[in-house]
């Protein structure tokens, strides 16, 4: 059975919601495949990022992107239920998904 998601990151890119207006087009064309057409990448993808306008190089941002979780302050304790409504849609797609 093929997997239900996949992560799309760009690696030393320190902002999140880079798939609209992004430089990137290694991240553009899976995330085109996923919203006009349905089809996840194969595996998971890690793009390379450009450099800022203002900048020559591109500048490491810390932390792996190999998988492994990056406890942040504040985070810990037993996860938040999940919104009402949320849940209803979850339901709702994977009782129709064949």
């Amino acid at each position: 059975m093929p997997a239900a998601t996949r992560l799309v990151s760009i690696d030393d890119e320190g902002q999140h919601g880079q798939y609209v207006g992004s430089y990137s087009s290694c991240a553009e064309q899976p995330g085109d495949a996923f919203v006009f057409g349905g089809t996840l990448p194969g595996t998971n993808v890690v793009c390379d990022t450009s450099p800022l306008p203002a900048d020559t190089r591109v500048f490491p941002v810390a932390g792996p992107l190999d998988g492994n979780a990056v406890r942040l302050r504040g985070s810990g304790g037993a996860p938040k239920p999940r919104n009402k409504l949320l849940q209803e849609v979850l339901e709702e797609a994977e009782s129709v998904m064949p």
